[in-house]
């Protein structure tokens, strides 16, 4: 889906002899091994999972600390500090000699070099403890979130409640009212059936 230019599925089937309501009807049901009464067999799923692949998504890894770190110093304001820094570092050499020669600025002749990386490192430690935070509670928002994606699908002539990761390719799935579609298909049987895609296109209009 992510790939596709434009209606690359619909201009298939009709390659195929026509549209699923059309000539395709039994052409697609063969190729697939379905049935559009009782589903799929379940002694199939592993060849059919190993033909058509499967839907679940890709486990996605959290950030490490030391890169969210390294990422958290790609900041503009931070850049200009830390070059500041590294020129007062630069001038601590002359600060040392301070500190030898002159016993008046012994005590103080170190807090220049340092101050800006300091404030710098402390800037940077925070800004990556907060970003580590919202990862994770990103992460388990979605993986509760993700939890509750469960559809009815007919396998076998029966009803099962699954979780959408589950779906392969030739399940028959009955859609609910207010029911996310779990992935890209063919509408079997309908009665007065309209879509919301104002999450994906903005318009509110309901689409039949």
């Amino acid at each position: 889906m992510q790939q596709r230019n434009f209606t690359e599925e619909l201009d298939f089937l009709e390659k195929l002899g026509g549209m699923f309501f059309n000539l395709g009807e039994e052409q697609l049901i063969r190729d697939l091994r379905t049935n559009v009464k009782a589903g799929v067999i379940s002694s199939s799923l592993k060849e059919r999972e190993a033909a058509f692949g499967h839907n679940r998504k890709a486990a996605s890894n959290l950030k490490s600390i030391l890169t969210l770190f390294i990422e958290s110093l790609d900041d503009f304001t931070l850049k200009i500090l830390i070059v500041a820094a590294a020129v007062s570092i630069s001038k601590m050499l002359n600060s040392v000699v301070q500190m030898i020669t002159e016993v008046d600025h012994r005590s103080t002749a170190w807090i220049e070099g340092f101050a800006i990386f300091i404030a710098v490192l402390v800037s940077s430690l925070l800004t990556t403890v907060n970003n580590y935070q919202k990862q994770k509670q990103f992460a388990l928002l979605n993986s509760i979130s993700d939890s509750r994606k469960m559809v009815n699908l007919i396998r076998d002539g029966v009803q099962l409640f699954v979780h959408q990761s589950e779906i392969l390719v030739g399940d028959l799935i009955q859609v609910d009212n207010g029911m996310e579609i779990p992935a890209d298909g063919i509408l079997v049987l309908s009665h007065d059936i309209s879509c919301d895609e104002s999450a994906m296109t903005g318009n509110n209009n309901h689409k039949p």
